[in-house]
């Protein structure tokens, strides 16, 4: 079907590796024109190929979260195949990088909309799979600000992005959503493909950051496919000591993270689970005490409370509070705490435990409030607190020289800590020697003079 309009030149909503989004119109709407630069030899025959393809799934495909097809047409000027589709708004990852960012609640509403809208593909007699699912593919609606799904024109070797984004350059690729099998010779698709993208696109938009930003240079994409074939996913807490911060991710959606880009994909989740079970109960969940991002705020009550296995915070924040407010309502908790005598459970950021070993070492592992978990803590003068093994009846201790050790006689200042509440609820255990209490991802325990969420600790209630 041809239809007529008119087109923008002046006015580029977003360019991509083949292909450029102009401004256009259609009558009285407002449409975008997605025309395609000029390719030789293979590469034109395959783009002609995937012309076809994208338009005859656009007319096939009606959803409130994919972006309508209005047609096929020609160019004017060059007389090429252009596409018209809906005109949308810009792209979730530049909505996302926007400073204030969009709540958590909105986030988490873009996701269900995604959802929704691969489960239709999903779906469909042949299934659809997208195979190009990453945030700079999914538009906000100019009006609703719901999340569209867009570009469908990915196949054989081509990447057809249609990225209304004029900052985000198209070399970044799709590689950071692509699935470890994906790589592997005489691979299939399947629409685990696309559980796996969403996962990476989850992590995304839930901490603000592109899958392991700050670890890679963007042209080095071989050494990201390396690391995803090998197991290797984006941190919870960022990349260490990067400049940019991350947002807190909620444990229960943290949880359906991990379960979208397993390695294996047939222990992922359909996106009938997704949207039926998984995702709408994270996004209720999520909204409860996290805010749309996780810079400092201004410390105003004690709402931190204590953590129990009922309420749980998330477990990443990006700076503590100013000094004094964070010691101040350390102090605040502490004595709460230590007014009602109850047993804790110390929870590292890689959701280790705190173990005190009949030997006397101090480990973390992947326990939960089993006998050598459990510990109290006790205030000792203002805003230093001991912490004492209810199995051992042993205090934790750091020497000079960075040394851990239990002690069973009564605490001395090496067994007292400094402590300071983060912005949610996780708290750092300084030593009088100006290090801080941290567990290594492999349990062990070290002390570092690092600063940051990597060294922080939930007080999970028993």
């Amino acid at each position: 079907m041809q239809i007529p309009y008119t087109i923008d030149r002046n006015k580029i909503l977003g360019e991509g590796a083949y292909s450029v989004v102009y401004a256009g119109t259609y009558g009285t709407s407002q449409v975008a024109i997605k025309s395609f630069k000029k390719v030789t030899g293979k590469d034109r025959s395959e783009l002609l190929k995937a012309i076809e393809k994208e338009a005859a799934m656009g007319v096939r495909l009606r959803h409130p979260n994919i972006a309508t097809f209005w047609g096929k047409s020609a160019d004017p000027v060059t007389g090429d195949t252009v596409l018209v589709l809906d005109r949308l708004g810009k792209s979730v990852y530049d909505s996302i990088r926007d400073d204030p960012p969009p709540s958590v609640r909105i986030r988490n509403k873009w996701l269900l909309d995604i959802a929704n809208a691969l489960y239709y593909l999903h779906a469909q007699d042949p299934p659809v799979i997208h195979r190009d699912l990453k945030p700079d593919n999914i538009l906000l609606d100019l009006t609703s600000q719901k999340a569209v799904l867009a570009d469908f024109g990915r196949s054989t070797s081509l990447s057809l992005h249609t990225s209304y984004s004029t900052t985000h350059a198209p070399k970044i690729g799709h590689i950071f959503f692509a699935p470890p099998e994906a790589t592997k010779k005489g691979y299939i698709t399947s629409h685990k493909y696309d559980v796996f993208s969403f996962g990476m696109t989850m992590y995304c938009i839930l901490t603000r950051l592109w899958p392991f930003e700050g670890e890679v240079m963007l042209g080095e994409q071989w050494i990201v496919a390396n690391w995803i074939n090998g197991g290797i996913r984006p941190d919870r807490s960022g990349t260490r000591n990067y400049s940019r911060s991350v947002d807190v991710v909620a444990d229960a959606s943290w949880n359906l993270i991990e379960r979208c880009w397993n390695q294996d994909a047939g222990q992922r989740p359909s996106f009938a689970s997704i949207i039926t079970s998984d995702l709408k109960t994270y996004a209720e969940k999520d909204t409860k005490g996290v805010s749309g991002s996780s810079t400092i705020q201004p410390y105003q009550n004690d709402g931190f409370g204590v953590l129990n296995k009922e309420k749980s915070f998330p477990t990443f924040a990006v700076n503590v509070l100013n000094p004094t407010a964070a010691q101040a309502a350390a102090v605040r908790l502490l004595n709460s705490l230590n007014s009602n005598g109850k047993s804790f459970c110390l929870r590292s950021n890689h959701g280790l435990y705190l173990a005190a070993s009949p030997e006397g070492a101090l480990t973390a592992d992947k326990s939960e409030f089993q006998d050598y978990e459990l510990f109290k803590l006790k205030m000792e003068t203002r805003n230093r607190v001991s912490i004492q093994s209810c199995q051992l009846r042993k205090y934790i201790g750091v020497t000079a020289n960075g040394i851990i050790h239990l002690k069973s006689s009564a605490p001395t200042n090496d067994h007292k800590f400094h402590v300071s509440l983060m912005v949610n609820g996780r708290v750092l255990f300084k030593t009088r020697h100006g290090t801080f209490l941290s567990a290594n991802r492999d349990g062990t325990m070290i002390t570092t003079k690092n600063e940051d969420a990597w060294e922080s600790f939930r007080i999970v209630e028993v």
